[in-house]
């Protein structure tokens, strides 16, 4: 995926993907990836975070609001 879970750092944003593709600093099996669990996901009902590769959510924050936290 070209950084671990949780990693804020810009590597993370996939709107620079190509960017970073290009230069070097993620490699085309890591930003396939990266498509693939952003297809499945979204296929799923899921809506990514826009700067973070990992980061889905099941609803938007304002309906998620309307739920309780189970622990």
């Amino acid at each position: 995926m070209g950084t671990p879970f949780d990693d804020f750092r810009l590597l993370a944003q996939p709107a620079l993907e190509a960017k970073f593709l290009a230069e070097g600093k993620l490699k085309a099996q890591q930003v396939a990836n990266r498509k693939l669990l952003r297809r499945v996901m979204t296929k799923a009902g899921f809506q990514q975070l826009a700067i973070e590769w990992w980061h889905f959510d099941a609803l938007p924050q304002e309906q998620a609001k309307k739920h309780p936290i189970f622990e």
